[in-house]
């Protein structure tokens, strides 16, 4: 889904306004968002793997990603809050930096740690069901 809007994205840019669009930059917020929307969907996986109960589940799966935004979105209101947003995902994944040129390098290791959270999210979900004694 990612990579066709990816492709969509740039073709349609270079139609309406060819060379306005600075790829490299379009290409490194769509990774983000991708890693993003990929270690929130490994972090909801986890909380379904990890309960019996539909309630339990909701909470944690649900609970956990809405608590981070809603932590980067009070933080955002205030200075003195501000470190709230350290307590979300949302916070790594820095979209005025990538627009910027800002520590490309540096953006690129949060990315990846984004990516390797999700990844361990996903593994120990896999585990977790597969070592789970379901009630049928």
């Amino acid at each position: 889904m990612f990579a066709c809007i990816s492709g969509g994205g740039i073709a349609v840019a270079e139609i309406a306004q060819p060379g306005q669009l600075d790829i490299n930059v379009f290409l490194q917020l769509t990774l983000g968002c991708f890693l993003l929307q990929f270690t929130i969907s490994a972090i909801s996986f986890l909380g379904s793997c990890l309960f019996n109960s539909s309630g339990k589940s909701l909470a944690v799966g649900a609970g956990i990603p809405l608590a981070m935004l809603a932590c980067k979105m009070v933080a955002g209101m205030s200075d003195s809050l501000e470190k709230l947003s350290h307590l979300s995902i949302n916070t790594l994944f820095d979209t005025e930096a990538i627009v910027n040129g800002e520590a490309f390098i540096g953006k690129l290791i949060v990315l990846g740690v984004i990516g390797v959270i999700g990844v361990i999210c996903y593994v120990a979900g896999s585990v977790a069901f597969k070592n789970k004694d379901l009630p049928l």
